[in-house]
């Protein structure tokens, strides 16, 4: 039942401290296929993107974020963990797209460290590969 999925992830606005971000998929049957992550900070500063088959961390200066992964799914539910450490002062919030646009939503609310998620999906709800490369593409830009 392989099919790929995308995931939207933006912040509410500019965080005013640094943080490590992550979303962390849960099942082993699940991988991610790529991953764009542009990061509007509010002063110069370094960053790292790390992308790893089941999870996509980065670290980032204050800033508002943006960003697109693609997840391949093998399995009836893609579930995990979206992450900011330390808590920062404004909402992420992850989407998750398919084929007939938005699946599910979840939001890490300001001041909290992590929150998990779990969307279910049938085989009839991914993209095809190159659908998939093109919303994370968009996603990446900030382009929903």
């Amino acid at each position: 039942m392989a099919g790929y999925y995308s995931f939207n992830l933006t912040s509410s606005g500019t965080a005013s401290t640094p943080a490590y971000y992550y979303v962390s998929l849960a099942a082993n049957e699940n991988s991610y296929d790529g991953a764009g992550i542009t990061i509007y900070p509010s002063t110069a500063s370094t960053t790292y993107v790390s992308y790893q088959s089941q999870s996509v961390s980065f670290n980032a200066p204050p800033a508002r974020i943006a960003g697109g992964i693609t997840v391949i799914a093998n399995v009836s539910e893609i579930a995990g963990t979206l992450g900011a450490s330390p808590a920062v002062n404004v909402d992420q919030v992850l989407k998750l797209y398919g084929n007939a646009g938005l699946i599910g939503t979840v939001t890490l609310p300001a001041g909290q460290i992590m929150i998990p998620f779990d969307f279910h999906v049938s085989a009839s709800d991914g993209f095809d590969k190159a659908e998939a490369a093109q919303n994370l593409e968009k996603f990446a830009k900030n382009d929903e």
